[in-house]
């Protein structure tokens, strides 16, 4: 199926042996060079961006993706962006105020199907394996905190957008360069849970991460962090 692979996105489907089924798009450059290994972004979508089909990458909420489509970036890297299902979400959480997780409980299964497709892409592709970048919001930036806790040593850079982790997974060791965002007046996930996760790291002694507060922002912040100066050159710097 790889072989087919066209430059822009393609739709696919993960089909499990035993039934979990997870849509998923992959953005590929206008051509792959020879020998050549390449970066890849795995983009976690948002609760507003589910879908039942392979239409999350157009959501309202995609200004990451928007922007990636029209940056340099987007003919030296891969992009792979799961789809949650309207019945699915990526972390088990009581409600989206809940202002930490409790990483040590057995992913959910749309998780789980993340995870295998991580793997199914990184061994079929030409993907730099030192060079694995994630980022997230609300929803996503929740499962990025939970991906970087279960593979602490994996991604090279990691960017949660308002979202809420476990503060324990700092005391790993993490290979990963982080950047948190968060608007100080977000009703929906609380201010609190990036806070709790910087206090985490910094006491933990992790070095290679930085904390931006959008003053007076909400929970809508999407674009705040897409329009960020220096956010895809800080990403693109950082290997294992």
């Amino acid at each position: 199926m790889f072989d087919t692979l066209k430059s822009g996105w393609n739709a696919c489907e993960y089909n499990s042996d035993d039934g979990n089924k997870l849509f998923y798009q992959i953005h590929m450059p206008n051509k792959l060079e020879d020998g050549k290994e390449y970066p890849l972004i795995i983009y976690m979508h948002g609760a507003g961006s589910k879908a039942d089909d392979n239409s999350h990458i157009y959501s309202r909420f995609a200004d990451f993706l928007r922007m990636y489509e029209n940056s340099e970036y987007r003919n030296c890297s891969i992009l792979l962006a799961p789809g949650c299902p309207k019945s699915g979400r990526w972390v088990s959480v009581r409600d989206w105020s809940q202002t930490t997780l409790d990483h040590t409980v057995e992913p959910t299964v749309q998780m789980q199907a993340v995870m295998a497709i991580l793997d199914i892409v990184t061994d079929n592709l030409p993907i730099d394996k030192k060079r694995l970048y994630i980022h997230g919001n609300s929803m996503g930036a929740h499962a990025t905190w939970e991906l970087l806790s279960r593979f602490p040593r994996r991604f090279a850079a990691a960017v949660p957008g308002c979202g809420a982790g476990d503060p324990k997974m700092a005391s790993k060791k993490l290979d990963t360069a982080i950047w948190i965002f968060h608007g100080d007046a977000d009703a929906t996930v609380p201010y609190e849970c990036s806070v709790i996760m910087n206090d985490a790291l910094t006491v933990a002694g992790h070095k290679n991460f930085k904390f931006t507060t959008f003053p007076g922002a909400g929970h809508g912040i999407s674009k705040m962090i897409a329009d960020t100066e220096g956010l895809m050159e800080w990403m693109f710097d950082k290997s294992l």
